[in-house]
């Protein structure tokens, strides 16, 4: 078997250490099926304008459920997609109030919206809804977005990336 030549800089090796002990500190094993996190490589400018390799902790969404769950005040924890035609009714304030329920009678119509539910260990609730114009503010800003489409753009292909080939 042929020596790995490693090309990461030392103090990208240590922040990569460092990256790994944070993940053990959370009970989150990184870049495994589970999806609990990743350890993503970045490029960055230095202060002396030269590209330097990182690498920093990503915690995925199940790695957060996870780490809610493990917080002993959750029971369990759920998330749903809204769409035109499904009935849903949402308030907030000192009576908050959500009510879902699905368009069963065929095509529901395009996502309006995601909302997450959270039912706690002292019998209450939390939720949070986020309409779509929301995510997709955030996935435009996400950096893998922008460049899967730029990379597709460059070798004139289709994309690929989580934003695009899960979107719903």
């Amino acid at each position: 078997m042929s020596p790995v030549t490693c090309r990461m800089p030392a103090a990208a090796i240590s922040r990569a250490r460092r990256s790994i002990g944070d993940c053990a500190q959370m009970g989150l094993e990184p870049n495994t099926p589970l999806g609990h996190a990743y350890l993503i490589p970045f490029g960055a400018k230095n202060k002396a304008g030269q590209w330097i390799k990182n690498v920093q902790v990503i915690v995925g969404y199940r790695g957060l459920i996870d780490l809610a769950r493990g917080s002993g005040h959750i029971v369990s924890i759920a998330a749903h997609e809204v769409r035109e035609k499904d009935t849903f009714e949402l308030e907030y304030g000192l009576e908050e109030k959500l009510r879902h329920v699905p368009y069963l009678k065929g095509d529901r119509g395009a996502v309006i919206g995601y909302y997450a539910v959270a039912h706690l260990k002292d019998g209450g609730h939390a939720f949070d809804f986020m309409p779509n114009s929301e995510v997709l503010e955030i996935r435009n800003a996400s950096q893998g977005y922008k460049q899967a489409i730029a990379s597709a753009e460059k070798y004139k292909k289709t994309a690929t990336h989580p934003w695009i080939d899960h979107e719903v």
